[in-house]
């Protein structure tokens, strides 16, 4: 749970959703108001009531929250305990299994970390002039769930639950006498000390499994609440709905991004198919809303951009670097929709509408910039292929059968070839390996990309690497 997984589906909507990957290591010049006193972004508006249909939906699959939560347990622990007024010493040995089971809930994500296991004991016990060796073994099963809400993440007591057989080893004692009336009473009390041993095998296991578990899901909320929840709320940009939920397969989390007049989806988005461990399903409203409420009039230079996406991906993409000439470069969008996408039939329409635009010391009046892009999927890689060039054409320009005056044309063709390196012919990506606490559990190859009705599902299957159990342990 370090990184939120829904931050960056593909290149392409890398460069449309600019504002939702970057927004959080940018402070954005704010635009100045209109002559009606209205300001564009709408980030300070009422939502209304009816906002429409979740547009952005993340889902992860049980098998792969249990790649990265089980792992083996082999403990050896010491047993020093009183049972019946005997003091009791040894060791114990503990072997089992912890796995991650989701639990039915339609409000909030539950998971459980299950323990099952056996522990194995042999000690000896000291009552006054006798001396009574044993071996015991307890099966042992324990419980502790995960909550995920809006809020953040906590979890509730551990529950553990332990059958204890014991059986008798020896009994020493100065007098034979001594030793037969022992053995009697060891033989009858033996129901009362398995239980007891149970008990307090049961109260070990609780604390051990909060003591752990606690401490992650402290890990986890804080950096939920440090990474993602306050930087939104102070920047205006927490969802108008944030709802987490799980079946028996899957958690999913469900979001409604959109304010003021903005609305979500019309509809709900197409289904996975087939399940993957890790899906996305985008709404193009979702990438719209944001680019309305954060890029409308805003003014971005290279370097920010720059450091922005370095920061977050972990490194420069090659479309973002400087362009042949090595000149910087800047943008100031639109006042109204500075970003918008259209979503259908396995294709991206992308627009991006500029106010003024700077190149060196060279500044050029507003354009439109079209880009239609194609989604294609095989032989374990996505693609993103454009359909014909770039179009650059002057805001409100009419449609093909316009003539452009020589001016324009010349300023569009100087554009086409700053921004033919940006909106490449092909953008190509194959699985992915997970970075950080992650690493281990092996890539992600895409199983699925569909567009259709506003909406972009992608899919990816789970592939275990080599270094699965060692990462675990």
């Amino acid at each position: 749970m370090k990184k939120p997984l829904f931050l960056v589906l593909v290149c392409l909507l890398a460069v449309a959703v600019s504002a939702f990957v970057i927004i959080s290591y940018i402070q954005w010049k704010r635009p100045e108001p209109t002559p009606s006193g209205r300001t564009v972004t709408g980030r300070d508006a009422t939502p209304k009531r009816d906002l429409g249909q979740p547009n952005f939906f993340v889902q992860v699959s049980n098998r792969l929250i249990d790649a990265r939560l089980q792992r083996p347990v082999d403990q050896t622990a010491p047993v020093k305990e009183v049972i019946l007024g005997t003091r009791v010493t040894g060791t114990s040995h503990t072997t089992g299994r912890a796995t991650a089971q989701f639990a039915l809930d339609a409000k909030k994500a539950a998971i459980d970390i299950i323990f099952r296991g056996t522990a194995e004991s042999e000690t000896v016990g000291r009552h006054g002039p006798v001396t009574i060796g044993s071996d015991g073994k307890t099966l042992i099963t324990a419980r502790k769930r995960v909550l995920i809400d809006a809020d953040g993440i906590k979890s509730l007591p551990a529950t553990a639950n332990a059958v204890t057989h014991t059986k008798t080893t020896g009994i020493e004692a100065k007098r034979p006498i001594v030793e037969r009336i022992a053995e009697r009473r060891t033989d009858a009390e033996r129901p009362r000390t398995d239980r007891m041993v149970a008990k307090n095998t049961e109260q070990t296991v609780d604390h051990n499994m909060d003591q752990e578990v606690d401490k992650q899901v402290a890990e986890a909320n804080d950096a939920f609440q440090k990474r993602f929840r306050q930087p939104l709320e102070k920047q205006g940009l927490f969802p108008a709905e944030l709802l987490f939920s799980t079946t028996k397969e899957a958690i999913r989390a469900q979001v409604l991004w959109a304010k003021g007049e903005q609305a979500g989806a019309l509809s709900a988005p197409p289904e996975f198919d087939p399940a993957p461990d890790l899906g996305v399903q985008v709404h193009e409203s979702f990438a719209n809303n944001l680019a309305a409420a954060e890029l409308a009039g805003k003014h971005l230079d290279e370097a920010t951009v720059q450091a922005a996406a370095a920061k977050l991906l972990g490194s420069l993409p090659g479309q973002l670097g400087p362009d042949q000439s090595g000149e910087p470069w800047a943008i100031t969008f639109a006042e109204e929709e500075p970003i918008t996408i259209r979503l259908t039939d396995d294709s991206v329409q992308l627009t991006i509408r500029a106010q003024h635009l700077v190149h060196g010391k060279t500044a050029y009046p507003g354009v439109d910039l079209e880009a239609e892009y194609k989604f294609e999927l095989g032989d374990g890689q996505f693609k993103a292929v454009r359909q014909g060039d770039v179009r650059i054409l002057p805001p409100g320009y009419g449609g093909e059968d316009k003539r452009l005056p020589i001016h324009d044309v010349i300023i569009c063709s100087i554009l086409d070839y700053w921004f033919g390196d940006v909106l490449t012919k092909e953008v190509v990506r194959k699985g992915f390996t997970p970075r950080g606490k992650w690493s281990h559990i092996g890539t992600f190859q895409p199983i699925q990309v569909q567009a259709k009705d506003g909406w972009l599902v992608v899919g990816w299957k789970h592939v275990p690497g080599q270094g699965a159990e060692k990462g675990r342990n």
